[in-house]
């Protein structure tokens, strides 16, 4: 195949819709390129003669293959020409290549680079660093130009190593690996957004990934959290929990996939009468039915706003501490209750819902409520009157099961408490969530009549969002910490 074409199969099979918004790894091995060019009889090989050869519309022959890379960058200004994707994708795929190798041993990285090429292991390339230019530039294109609608590249630098650890960086994971994190969320009963140290992190991937991440990955795993490519790699392992709605397919005790979804609470507290209405509802997915799912054909529900399904009318407060599985009535959906002492919940008002909504993870200085099993309570009364504000407990005449207590604050100020109950951990890393809208499409493109409301997690209280229109500043709307914007919000422009 013409270079182009190989580029433009690479490309595609990283960046289309399906990829929307997710996080896109430029993890290519021989293997993949293989498979790509399965149907065309073509292979590796192939792939690195048209990288040696560069494209058939160029006449001119370039002294190596990172002058025609930049070259491909300049393109007859490429984006004007409506290209689908990027030209030079291709040339970044190859340097991957190279590194797929090892065992993130980044001074074996040039003789490997100069094998596939069949030059000299010493020879020096003096553009090499270059290549910068295509990194960034591909980050803008995917993140800015097309918004995300065929997914977030996400370019991971790695400082001692600045151009060849920024390679690396997309060899940290195979796309089948993050695919089965949530398996391994699962087996180790991670709540979606939930806060865990590193070094908890590294342990858990070790012992609940051992038989399905690769041997290469688990190797970096065992170096340690000091070795930057093993923290580079819980960071992606981060954020992809930071990302995950607690939804996926997994795979039975049978074989069979199921899809799998959790069940939280929703609560109105009546504080007049001080009733408290627990009600049951499924965490929904992308995948959950628009018709709604039954179960045991009692129960019923459907969705009712982008995260949560409309109550179920099932009373699970016998299970809160042991945890508790349901199965659609079709048996190819199933539900779980996580098992916890204390359960958190927040204003439900950022996602569409009235009265509180179970949450995963403890913001700073924003309201908050826990239920709390007795045999914690003494714990969480002492940490809430240091180390929160306005922490009172809350006589509830009904609505709650025996042994538990209701709590309010206004605002958590210390998470002292994160290493017995890991819920009650500030977030460890800074994520603006947009939360409700309509979007135009897949990507970050919304309805003028319904734009988008941002919940800003950090751990960090003197954190704060801004917005941008053409270098102006927007006056953001904040009340528990929601962030909304103006009604006279510019429209057909990007807001930053």
């Amino acid at each position: 195949m013409d270079y182009l074409q190989w580029n433009n199969r690479i490309a595609a099979h990283f960046f289309n819709e399906e990829r929307a918004r997710c996080n896109v790894y430029l993890y290519v091995t021989e293997e993949l390129i293989n498979r790509l060019g399965f149907h065309e009889q073509v292979n590796c090989q192939d792939f690195i003669r048209a990288i040696k050869k560069g494209p058939s519309c160029f006449l001119e022959r370039y002294p190596n293959i990172f002058r025609t890379a930049l070259a491909l960058k300049d393109l007859d200004q490429w984006r004007f020409r409506k290209l689908n994707y990027p030209p030079y994708i291709g040339y970044l795929a190859f340097l991957v290549l190279a590194a797929s190798h090892d065992d993130f041993a980044s001074k074996n990285y040039r003789k490997r680079l100069n094998f596939l090429l069949g030059e000299n292991e010493k020879r020096q390339h003096p553009d090499f660093h270059r290549m910068l230019e295509l990194w960034d530039d591909l980050e803008n294109w995917a993140n800015q130009e097309k918004g995300e609608e065929w997914g977030s590249f996400q370019k991971i630098t790695i400082l001692k190593h600045p151009h060849v650890g920024l390679i690396y960086g997309q060899t940290l994971l195979t796309e089948q690996e993050i695919k089965v994190l949530p398996t391994i969320f699962d087996a180790a009963n991670l709540l979606p957004n939930s806060s865990i140290s590193e070094q908890n992190l590294a342990k858990l991937l070790i012992e609940k990934g051992n038989k399905i991440l690769n041997k290469r990955t688990i190797r970096l795993l065992e170096s340690g959290i000091n070795n930057e490519f093993c923290q580079a790699l819980l960071n992606i392992v981060l954020e992809e929990l930071a990302k995950w709605d607690g939804t996926g397919e997994f795979l039975s005790e049978n074989g069979t996939l199921i899809y799998r979804c959790l069940l939280g609470f929703s609560a109105k507290w009546d504080r007049t009468a001080q009733i408290l209405k627990l009600q049951v509802r499924c965490k929904i997915g992308k995948n959950f039915p628009e018709k709604g799912l039954s179960f045991d054909d009692k129960y019923f529900c459907e969705p009712e706003s982008k995260n949560w399904s409309t109550p179920i009318s099932i009373n699970l407060s016998q299970y809160w501490q042991t945890g508790f599985e349901l199965k659609s009535s079709d048996q190819e959906c199933q539900f779980k209750l996580y098992p916890s002492k204390v359960r958190l919940l927040i204003s439900g008002s950022g996602e569409g819902l009235s009265g509180l909504i179970e949450y995963s993870k403890l913001l700073p200085n924003i309201p908050f409520y826990l239920i709390v099993h007795q045999s914690c309570s003494h714990h969480i009364e002492q940490w809430g009157k240091s180390d929160c504000k306005e922490f009172e407990k809350v006589e509830i005449n009904q609505g709650l099961p025996p042994g538990w207590n209701f709590y309010k604050a206004e605002a958590a100020l210390r998470d002292t408490l994160k290493d017995q109950y890991p819920i009650l951990a500030f977030p460890t890393t800074i994520k603006l969530n947009l939360e409700g809208g309509i979007r135009l499409e897949k990507g970050n493109e919304f309805f003028a009549f319904a734009p988008p409301k941002f919940i800003l997690e950090s751990g960090n209280e003197s954190t704060t969002v801004q917005g941008y229109f053409n270098e102006t500043l927007l006056n953001l709307e904040y009340q528990n910490g929601i962030y909304t914007l103006p009604l006279n919000t510019p429209t057909h422009q990007k807001i930053e």
